[in-house]
């Protein structure tokens, strides 16, 4: 049997820590990103691609995103 309803959760943190990531060749992000942290991210990603049948394409047209390998982010 499944969930069916809704569930919500709301609760302050006297310290939080601060949300961030490292990503390999740029160093330690705190989030939410800037836009200079977001285009130099990007320097160190590629372009996302799609699966189009049995072929992997590349086409800003249907997929405009970029991406990084997991390996690279802590």
């Amino acid at each position: 049997m499944g969930f069916a309803g809704n569930f919500a959760f709301n609760r302050t943190y006297p310290n939080p820590p601060n949300p961030s990531i490292f990503a390999g060749g740029y160093g330690l992000l705190g989030l939410p990103l800037n836009t200079r942290e977001a285009a130099e991210l990007k320097t160190h990603s590629k372009q996302a691609p799609f699966g189009q049948g049995e072929r992997t394409l590349v086409d800003t047209a249907v997929r405009d995103t970029w991406e990084m390998d997991a390996s690279e982010v802590f």
